[in-house]
């Protein structure tokens, strides 16, 4: 319900703010959003998020075994919009009207 509100209010938090988030600032409405865009991707893009999720493991690998510093939530973000051939805007356009006919579908 509160992603419903904080989305028709004007007050919708992007992947790319939840990307950007960390330990210090990362509040309620960030977990909320977070479960609502897991949600959304496993509802819509269930088939495109395996390729996604090996790409970002291979990449995690070859980067832990060069001893390099992992990859930034920004370019994971990028990586994951690569798969799902969107671009952010497109996300959030999508994930909007999603979570508003999903949670906020009343009872017949």
């Amino acid at each position: 319900f509160r992603v419903a509100v904080a989305i028709a209010g004007g007050k919708s938090l992007g992947l790319s703010d939840l990307t950007r988030a960390n330990t210090a600032t990362f509040s309620e409405m960030h977990c909320a959003f977070g479960f609502a865009y897991t949600e959304y991707l496993l509802a819509k893009y269930k088939d495109k998020l395996a390729p996604f999720l090996k790409d970002a493991y291979d990449d995690t690998y070859a980067r832990y075994q060069k001893k390099e510093p992992p990859e930034s939530g920004e370019a994971t973000l990028a990586r994951l919009l690569k798969h799902l051939e969107l671009t952010s805007d497109a996300l959030q356009g999508e994930f909007a009207l999603w979570a508003l006919d999903n949670y906020l579908r009343l009872p017949k």
